[in-house]
């Protein structure tokens, strides 16, 4: 009976494409690389002696940051299209989160918070799109439903993972203190987020808001 079941909730993924798996793939980095990246940070902000209220600044300019361009974001998917935004999307906010981890200064930490909050809301006006381009009707909200569920898993697996990672990199340096471990952590995921730019590039440059509209 369980593999009955197993069978039954797989077919429903049996139909998805190639260039939907290429995007799970690359949401998937993103989504893991970030996730550890998130769960680190306010952790390191604290081994850098940042208060409540200049982790809370930080924090807010972020929030703030991806408030602030949802919708110039949707403008300029309809003008240039939703993958070579994610494209700039996943080049770009793993550097800018490299650069907050480098850079410990309050002002320079809610100024980058804020830059990268506006990058990243990207990936949440895009997500959407590009996956309904890749899908069609019958697997659509399956389809969707599995890169939640699984990005939710990737930043579980990467919050999960951070103790067995800290525990190995000091086990290789035992110089290094737990600022200097979580460092090297956070630059780690932002390399796993990056990644996911490379699946994203095999994918065709397609454009769904281009094709809405009644027929000709």
């Amino acid at each position: 009976m369980a593999a009955v079941r197993w069978r039954r909730h797989w077919a429903q993924y049996r139909g998805l494409s190639r260039d939907f798996w290429t995007f799970f793939v690359a949401a998937f980095l993103y989504e893991a690389g970030f996730g550890l990246y998130f769960f680190l940070f306010n952790l390191y902000l604290l081994d850098f002696h940042f208060d409540e209220k200049a982790i809370g600044l930080i924090n807010g300019a972020l929030s703030v940051g991806q408030l602030a361009t949802t919708l110039p974001v949707g403008a300029l998917s309809r003008k240039f299209g939703n993958q070579p935004l994610l494209l700039f999307c996943f080049v770009v906010a793993p550097l800018l989160n490299v650069l907050r981890v480098l850079w410990m200064w309050e002002p320079a930490q809610i100024g980058l918070a804020f830059i990268a909050g506006l990058v990243m809301s990207v990936w949440t006006v895009c997500f959407l799109p590009i996956s309904a381009s890749l899908t069609s009707e019958t697997n659509r909200a399956s389809a969707i439903g599995l890169i939640f569920s699984v990005g939710i898993g990737a930043t579980a697996l990467g919050s999960g993972a951070t103790g067995y990672l800290s525990g190995w990199i000091g086990t290789l340096s035992p110089g290094f203190g737990p600022a200097e471990v979580k460092r090297i952590l956070l630059l780690l995921s932002c390399v796993v987020a990056a990644l996911g730019s490379l699946p994203l590039l095999r994918l065709p440059n397609r454009d769904p808001a281009a094709r809405t509209g009644p027929a000709s």
